[in-house]
C-alpha cells in the first residue's frame, strides 16, 4: 500500500471505493415531453416576466415562466444572428411581446426608448432574468 492510498482511506473514513463506475440516473425524465399545453389548473397571470435574451436556458426559463401562467416578455439585447437558433427542440410556449434594444442609435437613447416600450405594456411586470449570459447586463439595467 503506498502512501496516497493510505491518505485517501484516511481523508475518506476507510470506504473502499468501487471500481465499477457508477451510472447517474437522468435529471429528467425522457418519457415526458416538452411541449405541454397550459392546463386548466393554472390560472393565467395578469403579470410579465422579462426575459433578456431568450435562446438555450434562456428558452427553458421563458417555458418555465409560460407553463406558470406568466406572460412571457422577449427582450434582445442585440442582434443575436445565429443564437436565437438555440432553443431546446419540443419547447411549446409563445411571448406575448418581443422588444429589442436598438443597435443603430446611441446606447441611452436606445435603453430609454427599450424602457418606454416595457412601460406601454398592458401588464405589470414582476421579474427581469437574464436568459444567457449575452443579457446579463441589459436585464441588471432593466430590473
Amino acid at each position: 500500500m503506498k502512501l496516497n492510498d493510505v491518505m485517501f482511506r484516511r481523508h475518506f473514513e476507510n470506504v473502499v471505493i468501487s471500481a465499477e463506475p457508477v451510472i447517474p440516473k437522468p435529471l429528467i425524465n425522457a418519457d415526458i415531453p416538452f411541449h405541454k399545453k397550459l392546463s386548466p389548473s393554472i390560472p393565467v397571470k395578469n403579470e410579465a416576466v422579462i426575459i433578456v435574451d431568450t435562446f438555450s436556458t434562456g428558452a427553458m426559463v421563458a417555458y418555465k415562466a409560460f407553463l406558470k401562467g406568466y406572460k412571457v416578455i422577449c427582450v434582445l439585447s442585440a442582434s443575436l444572428e445565429g443564437l436565437l437558433d438555440m432553443v431546446p427542440e419540443g419547447l411549446n410556449y409563445s411571448f406575448s411581446a418581443v422588444l429589442s434594444l436598438n443597435s443603430t442609435v446611441d446606447s441611452t437613447i436606445a435603453f430609454t426608448n427599450l424602457v418606454s416600450e416595457i412601460k406601454a405594456l398592458e401588464w405589470p411586470i414582476v421579474a427581469v432574468i437574464a436568459g444567457a449570459e449575452t443579457g446579463v447586463e441589459l436585464a441588471d439595467q432593466l430590473s
